[in-house]
């Protein structure tokens, strides 16, 4: 037994040690597994940092050149515009690559830095997918077509280059309109400034180009099938004169037909809004809340069918007059003022009109709103002179002397300002318009921005519009626990008409509608979305303060409504404050969309006190 037991000592003893030694070992062992991974961590933050350094590196030499190529394009430097896109792409196209491994995806997950990452990300894929999807189709198609494509020749529009462009641009307005929706998708709140900052931008530039876009592809839809591709069509043309003031723009002081047939403009016809009566016929039944807005005037007289400032219910109203008086069912109504054909000046040049004058960009508005009623006192005389105009301004846009770019520059701020409108009889072409300018629908809010109208109607029965001014400030809070937003609407008009009334009874109006002349009266109605509530009207006195007045509270296919009137004597101007409350879910952007009138109001903003 003796000889036994050492006989395992050795045995237990290496196994002793064998222990012993291996808990050395993992003693030792740890602190290197923690350098490791120390180690490992240093090297993934370095290797994050380094791309996402890289990658703001390339994304600022990137975003530049967006702007090089549309001044390119513009310019018509097809060639430098196809180099300055085959590098955007590739920077764009690298900062994506550095910031899209598993590495840095995995790093995301960190806590706050994680956030920051994906920001930085997802702000290179929108990049990236606008360089490839979007301004790469349309900086192609750029170099495919020439401005002059879209020049009218005699008359006609050549409609093939519009067929041939549409399949491209639609391709390119679809990827940037992806682009948008991923854009407003990006989760910002816990990132630091600079990102969110970067990240608004985006937001923001993106935005403008997929309007756009949008514009670009929409007006390819429409205009082959407008300009007769598919057979011939007719238009209706309102011409608005905002010296007296309606809510889509102005009274209907003239009206003209113009047909169209594969390419091939011409008009047909031309005739003065004041011979333009429907009295005697039976009136057109409008709805219940435009009648108690508006009157039923709106569906009696064809001068009057803008007092709504619902341009599709406008357009139907002033279709259904023309057929019953001329027989012509159009295909579609256009509105236009004085102040949008003065844009399209720019493009053609001076044109000669009646009485030897010259009219330009720079005089057409003082010519044909003010200076006509001072020149001709007798109407029949105005009407020949309007004829004179629309006539000329016509054959300068369709003959072929106008720069192309800039007569789509033109067509394009005209439709911006609400100063150019559509309604098509056609579902198909109407839906093309929805939610545009072009449109004039009522203002639509989403869940970002909160729009609200804001309309003019003249009460005078005069051209003193010329003579007011308008400005708008807005004031917003939150004050109250369930979050609803108040939102006060102050509009400060001045009647700038000189103190001692010495203005043609054209003008003025002559008090036929009770008002003194060179007084002001206008009626202002305040558009708030469904589901706000009105909370009333005030004016400011002398002394600054405001004090409650009287208003008419409607509805308006479920806006709420609120309408009043002012009335001024020369020189005077007055203040009037709308204050709404609108829904829970509202947007926090306040956007004020106001008639035009012959200068935009200026839009102010103000503090709203709880």
């Amino acid at each position: 037994m003796t000889d036994r037991g050492p006989a395992h000592q050795p045995g237990l003893a290496r196994h002793t040690v064998r222990r012993t030694t291996g808990g050395r070992r993992k003693k030792r062992t740890w602190p290197w597994i923690i350098v490791g991974v120390l180690a490992v961590v240093v090297a993934i933050g370095g290797w994050v940092g380094i791309r996402g350094y890289l990658a703001k590196g390339e994304l600022e030499a990137a975003v530049p050149l967006a702007s090089r190529i549309q001044q390119q394009v513009i310019d018509g430097d097809t060639e430098g515009a196809a180099a300055t896109l085959a590098t955007f792409q590739q920077h764009s196209a690298s900062a994506r690559s550095l910031t899209s491994d598993f590495v840095w995806r995995a790093t995301e997950f960190v806590p706050w830095a994680g956030s920051n990452l994906r920001v930085v990300r997802e702000l290179t894929e929108v990049v990236d997918d606008l360089a490839q999807d979007g301004v790469g189709p349309l900086t192609e198609l750029a170099g495919k077509l020439n401005p002059g494509d879209f020049r009218p020749v005699d008359h006609t529009i050549a409609l093939q280059p519009l067929i041939d462009a549409a399949p491209t641009v639609r391709v390119a307005a679809n990827a940037i309109e992806r682009a948008q929706v991923k854009a407003h998708g990006i989760r910002r709140d816990d990132v630091i400034g600079s990102l969110r900052d970067a990240a608004d931008l985006l937001q923001k530039s993106i935005d403008e180009v997929a309007a756009a876009a949008a514009t670009l592809d929409n007006s390819l839809e429409l205009l082959p099938t407008m300009l007769g591709a598919e057979g011939p069509r007719n238009y209706l043309v309102l011409f608005q004169n905002p010296a007296e003031l309606r809510s889509g723009g102005g009274v209907v002081g003239a009206l003209a037909l113009i047909s169209a047939s594969n390419g091939r403009l011409e008009l047909v016809q031309q005739t003065p809004g004041a011979n333009f009566f429907k009295s005697g016929a039976t009136p057109i039944e409008v709805p219940e809340d435009t009648r108690s807005l508006y009157g039923a005037i709106v569906g009696e007289y064809i001068l009057d069918v803008t007092l709504t400032p619902h341009f599709p219910l406008s357009g139907s109203l002033a279709r259904e007059m023309w057929a019953d008086e001329y027989g012509t069912e159009v295909d579609g109504v256009i509105a236009v003022d004085p102040i949008a054909l003065s844009y399209l000046l720019e493009a053609t040049g001076p044109i000669e009109i009646a009485g030897g004058l010259s009219l330009n960009s720079d005089n057409a508005a003082q010519t044909l709103l003010n200076d006509v009623y001072w020149k001709y006192p007798d109407p029949v005389d105005q009407d020949a002179f309007f004829a004179s105009a629309t006539s000329a301004v016509f054959e300068a846009v369709v003959g072929g002397g106008a720069d192309p770019t800039q007569m789509i520059e033109a067509f394009a701020r005209g439709g911006a300002e609400r100063r150019i409108l559509m309604w098509f009889p056609d579902a198909t072409q109407e839906r093309t318009l929805e939610g545009t300018t072009l449109a004039g629908g009522l203002p639509h809010s989403d869940d970002e921005t909160t729009r609200l109208g804001l309309y003019f109607n003249d009460g005078t029965g005069s051209k003193m519009d010329w003579y007011l001014e308008r400005t708008i400030s807005v004031g917003d809070a939150v004050c109250r626990n369930d979050g609803r937003r108040a939102v006060q609407v102050d509009v400060t008009l001045t009647n700038t008409s000189p103190a001692d009334g010495s203005l043609p009874t054209h003008i003025t109006g002559g008090g036929s509608f009770g008002t003194t002349p060179g007084n002001i009266k206008t009626v202002l109605a305040l558009y708030a979305p469904p589901g706000s509530i009105n909370q009333g009207t005030q004016e400011r006195g002398a002394d600054g303060s405001f004090t409650e007045i009287g208003a008419h509270q409607a509805k308006d296919s479920k806006y709420i409504v609120s309408q009043l009137s002012v009335e001024l004597a020369p020189q005077e101007s007055r203040t009037v404050r709308y204050t709404m409350l609108l829904k829970p879910s509202a947007g926090d952007k306040i956007v004020i969309v106001p008639t035009p009138g012959i200068y935009l109001p200026v839009t102010e903003q103000h503090s709203l006190t709880c």
